[in-house]
C-alpha cells in the first residue's frame, strides 16, 4: 500500500501539488560486484502521456507509476519528505527491500 508521510503532503500542499510521479531508475555502476544500482524516483507533476501508467489516489494526491510495475500486497511503500543541505524533495521507502517490485 502507498502511504504519503504527514510531512509529504504538508509540503506538497504548501508547493500547490496534486500529483507525483514513481519512476523506476537503474544506473550501472561498474563497480566490483554490483553492476546495476536500482531506485525510485519521485517527480511532481502529472505524465505528460497517461497511457503506460496506473494512478491511485492517497491522502488527495494522484500517484501515478508505469502499469509494469506490480508492488507486493503485502509491506507499505512510504513517500517521504527528504532534506539535504536545506533542500527539499520526496523519497519512497521500501521498495526495494527483500522483495523486489515486479516488473510485468
Amino acid at each position: 500500500m502507498l502511504i504519503i508521510t504527514p510531512e509529504a503532503k504538508k509540503w506538497l500542499d504548501k508547493k500547490g501539488c496534486s500529483a507525483i510521479i514513481l519512476e523506476r531508475q537503474v544506473v550501472q555502476t561498474h563497480t566490483c560486484s554490483c553492476s546495476n544500482l536500482n531506485y525510485m524516483k519521485v517527480r511532481m507533476g502529472e505524465p505528460t502521456d497517461k497511457v503506460n501508467f496506473r494512478m491511485e489516489i492517497v491522502d488527495g494526491i494522484a500517484v501515478y507509476y508505469s502499469d509494469k510495475i506490480k508492488f507486493p500486497q503485502n509491506r507499505d511503500f512510504r513517500i517521504e519528505l527528504s532534506s539535504v543541505l536545506g533542500l527539499k524533495s520526496l523519497k519512497i521507502e521500501g521498495v526495494f527491500q527483500s522483495e523486489e517490485i515486479k516488473l510485468g
